[in-house]
């Protein structure tokens, strides 16, 4: 999280009859630790040299993390119900 929190962008805007500007993340930051959290906990330790990718780009966050889907499902499988398998 510090990584992320240290490299990601920073938001600024000014209120009305404010004059200090107010600083946000860019991305929530609790939506960033679920994730990266996510990454973590589901990567799969059994590949050597496995690990947990944060970019950012100009339109997105990406968070990857070693491993695959499980045999029995497919990619557009957990946009609908799906059995949970850890």
């Amino acid at each position: 999280m510090r990584a992320a929190r240290d490299t990601l962008p920073i938001a600024g805007r000014f209120e009305p009859g404010r004059i200090q500007r107010i600083d946000e993340p860019l991305y929530p930051p609790l939506s960033t630790r679920v994730e990266l959290a996510n990454a973590l906990s589901h990567r799969d330790n059994a590949i050597g040299g496995g690990s947990v990718g944060l970019a950012a780009y100009d339109d997105r966050l990406e968070v990857t993390s070693t491993g695959s889907l499980h045999l029995v499902l497919s990619p557009e499988d957990p946009f609908g119900r799906h059995e949970s398998r850890p």
